[in-house]
């Protein structure tokens, strides 16, 4: 079960539990690994990433090194 972050201060938090501010996965693993899921996806469609894996990519090819690229925060 995942608890929307407006529900997440009206719902008692499990002793020993942690969680982010947005979101607290309860229901096992199968559940964190949802959160985790729909919190990462995102990032992997961000003009940084999309340029990271377009030089990783022509890097591999190449039998090279991956080059850094800066990261530019969009």
């Amino acid at each position: 079960m995942i608890i929307d972050a407006a529900e997440l201060d009206a719902t008692p938090c499990p002793v020993g539990s942690t969680g982010s501010p947005s979101v607290r996965a309860v229901g096992g693993v199968s559940a964190a690994d949802e959160a985790m899921s729909d919190t990462a996806m995102p990032l992997f469609t961000t003009d940084d990433v999309t340029r990271r894996f377009a030089c990783a990519v022509k890097a591999l090819k190449a039998k090279q090194p991956r080059p850094a690229v800066d990261f530019e925060g969009r």
